[in-house]
């Protein structure tokens, strides 16, 4: 009886194949990594941005001043309304948009 083996060419180019397959696995897994990266840091951003923005209304609203708006970012601005003292809006708003 002839018996049959796999030969060393079939290992070899399941190997390949394998590693072939890792490798895009990780590629691809380095591109969504890159991903959350760039959204994280816009989100940082604009976090930063509209912080910065709230304590400029703060100091207009020391300054009594009672309806303005303070640029954020882009087209984004935060809109103050204060009444007697009292803050009656503090909100986003953006430009353009209805």
């Amino acid at each position: 009886m002839k018996q049959s083996r796999i030969g060393l060419g079939v290992v070899t180019m399941l190997s390949i194949f394998v590693v072939v397959c890792m490798c895009v696995l990780v590629l691809f897994s380095a591109d969504k990594v890159y991903q959350i990266h760039e959204q994280t840091n816009r989100t940082y951003a604009y976090k930063k941005a509209y912080y910065e923005a709230e304590i400029k209304a703060h100091a207009l609203i020391e300054e009594n001043k009672t309806d303005f708006l303070v640029h954020v970012k882009e087209k984004t601005y935060l809109k103050v309304k204060v009444k007697d003292g009292k803050i009656i809006t503090f909100k986003t708003i953006v430009k353009g948009e209805s």
